[in-house]
């Protein structure tokens, strides 16, 4: 099972990490619904269960153990 799973159409800004490893549980999987939209400075971490279509704004911070649904946006600095 791969740890990080990404739906097509993924629009990542430069400076946006997606899956970082937690240092505070073991590795999960990080799976990410298809055209998802993640500005800079954004950081996603492995093991969350995200939909299609999110949006976060820039410098958005999503640690694991996220159960994340379709059509969600997260703003700038959350």
């Amino acid at each position: 099972m791969p740890a990080l799973v990404v739906g097509e159409g993924l629009h990542a800004d430069p400076g946006a990490i997606i899956g970082y490893p937690s240092s505070r549980t073991a590795p999960g999987q990080l799976v990410l619904g298809v055209h998802a939209r993640v500005r800079s400075g954004t950081v996603i971490y492995l093991g969350s269960l995200i939909g299609a279509r999110l949006q976060v704004g820039h410098n958005v911070i999503i640690r694991e153990d996220c159960r994340i649904g379709d059509d969600v946006s997260v703003w700038s600095n959350s």
